[in-house]
């Protein structure tokens, strides 16, 4: 490898670095404000839960159940929502959730999948599983609106018995470092269950008057909820994806630094040999005229 050639991709190196640099600083950027709004999120759904549980116990035991709670049947039919990322550079993240996805609908059969993101969504349709709907919408596009509409789709298609319960499978945010495939189950809305029922919270709820009435209420918190969770669920596949992402192009740009350097040295190692060569051949020169003068 000659000088030139070897300048070339040492330039070609530091371009590479500088690119993956900047897209590890935009990843970071956006982790910021995504984070902030899951935290933001988790208090406010975790908040509608508890009231929802403290109302989900005062419901008449006469009435038929809101379709939205718990229920006993078997489940039969399944819809599952699979959040991934159309974008590159985010290491195993589809690979991880196609799999925990395919899993799920290999042992029920009958279940239907709604695709968000393109890429994961053709890879299941090639695998011949019922694809309800593919969704070309990248996770970082995402905003309330969206939520509030597929979840207002999904309970739309729960109250009409299409399917008996729905699950979502996204990677969940825990931290800049830790991010982990999930199979959440959203529908039916889990019942309070016996523990909750005899704390004190719970039974603050039974001294307050509600009007009109507690299953109107419920009704209205539920879907509020569910709208909650939702977007959530979408905000953590989000911030995931940018965490991801940006441990990717970390390691590529610590790479990429370390290929330059080895390359610089290299490139040094050659100049300086160039010139002890070029020096040598003087000095031999040098040596030679003296010769021949005396």
């Amino acid at each position: 490898m000659n000088f030139m050639e070897i300048r070339s991709k040492m330039k070609s190196v530091s371009n590479i670095h500088h690119i993956v640099h900047s897209m590890e600083t935009l990843a970071t950027m956006k982790i910021i404000k995504l984070r902030t709004d899951v935290e933001k999120r988790k208090i406010y759904s975790t908040t509608l839960q508890r009231i929802l549980s403290g109302i989900t116990s005062l419901l008449s035991e006469d009435l038929p159940e809101n379709a939205l709670l718990e229920s006993n049947k078997q489940e039969k039919r399944s819809l599952v929502l699979l959040f991934t990322s159309d974008r590159g550079f985010c290491g195993n993240m589809n690979p991880m959730l196609i799999g925990q996805t395919r899993t799920f609908l290999r042992e029920k059969p009958n279940s239907r999948i709604i695709c968000i993101g393109k890429k994961a969504g053709n890879t299941i349709i090639q695998e011949g599983f019922n694809v309800l709907a593919l969704i070309d919408k990248r996770l970082e596009n995402v905003d309330f609106h969206f939520a509030q509409n597929l979840a207002s789709d999904v309970v739309k298609g729960f109250l009409n018995q299409e399917y008996d319960s729905v699950y979502v499978s996204y990677m969940a945010f825990h931290n800049i470092l830790i991010q982990k495939p999930t199979l959440k189950k959203i529908i039916p809305i889990e019942k309070l269950s016996q523990e909750v029922k005899t704390t004190k919270y719970h039974h603050d709820y039974e001294s307050f008057i509600i009007s009109p009435n507690s299953k109107a209420i419920f009704s209205f918190l539920a879907r509020k909820y569910l709208d909650a969770i939702m977007f959530q669920i979408l905000l953590e596949a989000a911030t995931s994806e940018q965490a991801i992402r940006m441990m990717s192009m970390r390691s590529a740009s610590d790479n990429a630094e370390k290929v330059f350097l080895k390359m610089k040295q290299d490139y040094q190692k050659m100049r300086q040999e160039k010139i002890t060569r070029e020096l040598i051949e003087l000095s031999s020169n040098l040596s030679s005229a003296k010769r021949r003068r005396s």
